[in-house]
């Protein structure tokens, strides 16, 4: 199987999810990169241009992979991320 992250950056959100509770960093990689703007942009609506705005995306990316295993369908993925 190949494990690069151009190669799972073609996978579905619920493929990744999968790899990377597996702990495949690629696939986690993958899903920063697939959802970075989306939290950042309802980030900054919560919050404006306040100097912790880089902090706060960062601590959501940390909790949601680190909470992987609470999420019941993996498909669905960047609707739960956008709830943290």
């Amino acid at each position: 199987m190949d494990r690069s992250p151009r190669a799972a950056s073609l996978r579905t959100d619920a493929e990744l999810v999968e790899l990377a509770r597996r702990g495949d960093t690629a696939a986690c990689e993958v899903l920063v990169r697939r959802y970075l703007d989306m939290v950042h942009g309802l980030a900054f609506r919560l919050l404006g241009r306040r100097g912790e705005l880089e902090d706060i995306v960062q601590e959501t990316f940390v909790r949601a992979l680190g909470s992987l295993d609470r999420l019941d369908e993996p498909a669905y993925f960047g609707t739960w991320l956008g709830k943290i």
